[in-house]
């Protein structure tokens, strides 16, 4: 079978072959035809500087355009601020001045008229929701964040990422983990020196401790399978332990590992072991740790039959949920032995008393129905009260919990929850039950991949997004409780990316903020690198 570079290859030769044919067979020439006929006549219309007075409005105020050539079609155009039709005030022949909408998110500005398009300069538009740009993020990260956890004034960072700030050299590292201070600068106090060779899903306080799962084989050049726990200072939680030792020198006979003795791997196909990486991790009672992912097997070293070259795992069969003791073995009072998910698990939250909730594209669970949504109780039993009912029709992508608010948030590709109608997202009390306050509003074609409820009650949504309630907006809204969108805080008009994690926090003013990390590559006017702090007034 041929490639598919081969085959591009392949209609790229055959391409010019053809044109170099017909550029030298041709014989007759004509002469003196215009290119360009049956083209549209110039119009002479042109907005003459970058920018408008003012650049920052809110709805209802007048803003002015520098434009030329417009006066001699007075009434014949159409013009727009991100999409949305304004009211021309006045026209001269070198400015228009118009009314901001009532409704409406940041744009670009647009004169449509004789099915010609002449675009003007972006608008801002003056909100509660703005960038807080005393949170001095240059460069970013160079790729994309998946859990932030806030600690010590600052903020542990998780993700698939190798640089920061681009501070990264061959003594600097910034591997799959990095601590940054409130304002996004590089903190101190953390020694992860060489970091992760993969990619880090989340993070977990422990104690004084960090539990971390993801995609990874090596912390520090130190073997691990997808589960590893850090000190304080962000050095390897480890002991020491005897080996078997066939040389002539006795510091053979001992090595130091991870205090934590416990992994993750996935199916088993051409006599290896492959995948198995961890989603979520939880610490719950007596010091205890449940990994949550597409593994199929928890694995531990046997130090008794293992060398410093030579190290003899054992796999015990464990799929997509497992409970750990402190030092990793695999608890076998919780739901040993488990059958696991007949589909994907993309993500869980706990809840009060270790009850934890998953969500994927699962329709069992250990051989029993559920309906893409389940609760596992602290025992590791499919919670049969939990009344989510007929649940998701189709996947569920995230779920987020505000212990504050005692609801859940979940969105996906689903079109109904529990036989109601519901285009990807629904709210859930603690219960499961669906929470009738919020209804989302009409979004089109448009569709939603994270939702998180805010300490306020207000629900973010990321997505992609063009129209909600029948008003362009951004990527991110920020809706009322009932789910609604105020216009102050869906002021943004321009979020590139995609949001994996959210931290409440405040802005350097003192104001409530967020911290979302994620793809994310643009917010306005502002470039963003993975992560960035909005501040959001009251």
């Amino acid at each position: 079978m041929r490639s598919i570079v081969s085959i591009k290859k392949t209609i790229f030769l055959a391409t010019i072959c053809t044109v170099t044919c017909v550029l030298s067979c041709t014989k007759e020439v004509e002469i003196g035809k215009d290119p360009y006929e049956g083209g549209k006549e110039p119009l002479g219309v042109a907005f003459t500087k970058a920018y408008s007075d003012p650049e920052l409005a809110e709805p209802g105020a007048e803003v002015t355009y520098f434009v030329k050539g417009l006066k001699q079609y007075e009434g014949q155009f159409d013009f727009t601020i991100n999409d949305v039709p304004v009211v021309v005030k006045s026209l001269s022949d070198s400015t228009i001045q118009v009314i901001v909408p009532e409704l409406i998110s940041s744009g670009t500005a647009k004169i449509k008229m004789k099915d010609q398009l002449f675009y003007g300069p972006r608008l801002l538009i003056e909100g509660n929701v703005s960038v807080d740009n005393n949170f001095d993020v240059v460069n970013g990260f160079n790729g994309g964040v998946n859990t932030i956890l806030s600690h010590s004034g600052g903020y542990l960072i998780g993700g698939f990422f190798t640089n920061y700030e681009n501070e990264a050299s061959s003594t600097v590292f910034r591997n799959g983990i990095h601590f940054i201070n409130s304002l996004g600068k590089t903190g101190t106090g953390f020694e992860f020196r060489k970091g992760f060779d993969g990619v880090v899903s989340d993070i977990k306080r422990q104690n004084n401790m960090f539990v971390v799962g993801g995609s990874f084989s090596k912390f520090h050049n130190r073997s691990l399978n997808n589960l590893v726990r850090l000190n304080a200072d962000g050095k390897i939680d480890s002991v020491v332990v005897e080996l078997l030792n066939s040389t002539d020198k006795p510091e053979n006979g001992l090595d130091t590992v991870s205090a934590l003795n416990a992994g993750t791997m996935g199916g088993i196909g051409g006599g290896t072991v492959q995948g198995g990486s961890v989603r979520r991790v939880f610490t719950v009672a007596d010091n205890k740790i449940v990994a949550i992912g597409g593994f199929h097997y928890h694995t531990r070293v046997d130090y008794r039959y293992s060398s410093r070259d030579q190290k003899r795992e054992v796999l015990t069969p464990a799929r997509h949920i497992m409970r750990i003791t402190s030092d990793g073995t695999l608890d076998s009072a919780f739901n040993y032995s488990n059958v696991g998910a007949n589909g994907e698990i993309t993500d869980a939250v706990k809840l009060s008393g270790d009850n934890i909730v998953v969500v994927g594209s699962f329709t069992s669970y250990n051989q029993k129905a559920v309906p893409r949504i389940m609760k596992i109780d602290a025992t590791g039993k499919v919670d049969a009260g939990f009344a989510v009912g007929t649940g998701a029709n189709d996947a569920i992508f995230s779920i987020q919990y505000n212990e504050n608010r005692k609801k859940m948030i979940i969105t996906g590709r689903f079109t109904s929850f529990n036989g109601q109608p519901a285009k990807g997202v629904v709210v859930l009390n603690e219960d499961g039950s669906l929470d009738p306050t919020f209804k989302l509003k009409d979004i089109g074609e448009s569709f939603f991949y994270y939702g998180y409820i805010l300490n306020s009650g207000k629900v973010l949504l990321s997505g992609s997004v063009d129209k909600y309630d029948g008003v362009k907006r951004s990527n991110l809204l920020i809706l009322n409780a009932d789910g609604t969108a105020e216009q102050k805080y869906n002021n943004i008009g321009l979020f590139g990316g995609m949001v994996n994690t959210v931290v409440e926090t405040t802005s350097s003013l003192g104001h409530p903020a967020i911290l979302l990390g994620g793809a994310i590559g643009v917010v306005e006017k502002k470039i963003i690198s993975g992560i960035v702090k909005l501040e959001i007034k009251n």
